[in-house]
């Protein structure tokens, strides 16, 4: 039995957070800045879930600023998006919608399914660990350059 048309989520979040690592590194001063980031994010969604973490990430501004932020706010409301029929992310121009569409879509999202939102939880927080060890592979080239 062949499983091509199943996508592997692994591979998804690995590749979704080696993105928000890549993207990031335009907006952060060092390395270090990305991986604080993310560390405190990944607490966030561990400890409060998904709304507490989408909450954080505004409250730093992630709407509206091009930084780490938005970045990671962006890349993995994009990731829920590819497992739900609820769109986050302006098909048109590739950004996320705005803030109240956002949260009222959100809402709708954790108001679906319970095992949904432990999946989609599952998935951030895997895709934010993998950007963790990109963005540390990233610490560790740039004591190399020095």
């Amino acid at each position: 039995m062949s499983d091509k048309g199943v996508e592997n989520i692994d591979v998804k979040c690995a590749k979704v957070g080696r993105e928000i690592v890549e993207e990031s590194t335009q907006y952060a001063a060092k390395t270090s800045d990305i991986k604080n980031s993310i560390q405190k994010l990944l607490g966030i969604l561990q400890e409060d879930g998904i709304y507490a973490f989408t909450v954080y990430l505004d409250s730093e501004d992630g709407f509206n600023n091009r930084k780490i932020e938005n970045v990671v706010l962006k890349r993995s409301l994009g990731l829920l998006q590819g497992y739900s029929e609820i769109e986050f992310i302006n098909k048109r121009n590739g950004d996320l919608k705005n803030e109240n569409q956002v949260y009222a879509k959100l809402e709708d999202f954790l108001s679906e399914d319970i095992d949904k939102i432990f999946f989609a939880k599952d998935m951030i927080e895997k895709t934010l660990i993998y950007a963790r060890y990109h963005a540390k592979a990233l610490n560790e080239l740039d004591k190399e350059e020095e």
